[in-house]
C-alpha cells in the first residue's frame, strides 16, 4: 500500500529461503519480532548515510544495490537493528 510518502509492504513466505546472512525470514517473526522494515531516504544522502553507519560500527550488509524491477529502478542498502531486524533504506 502506498499513500503520499508512506508505503507498507506485507510479505508472507510459505517456504522461506535463507537471506545473505543465512537466516530465514521467518526466524524473527517466530519470536514475535519484526524482521524487516524500510525507510525512504534522499538519493544524494545515501552514500553519506552508509559511511555514517560504518563510522558508528553498524554493519552495512552491502553497498547501494540496484532494484531495476522494483519502484522504477530504486537503489537501497541494509543494516541490522539491535534485535536483528533488517532495516532497509531506499530511494
Amino acid at each position: 500500500m502506498t499513500h503520499k510518502n508512506l508505503e507498507i509492504e506485507l510479505v508472507y513466505f510459505s517456504n522461506p529461503e535463507p537471506d545473505a546472512t543465512g537466516r530465514c525470514y521467518d526466524t524473527l517473526a517466530g519470536l514475535g519480532r519484526i524482521w524487516h522494515f524500510c525507510m525512504y531516504a534522499e538519493r544524494e544522502a545515501m552514500p553519506t548515510m552508509i559511511e555514517y553507519f560504518k563510522e558508528l560500527g553498524v554493519p552495512v550488509t552491502e553497498g547501494l544495490r540496484e532494484n531495476p524491477s522494483v519502484h522504477e529502478g530504486s537503489r537501497c542498502f541494509f543494516i541490522f537493528g539491535p534485535d536483528g531486524e533488517q532495516i532497509e533504506f531506499m530511494y
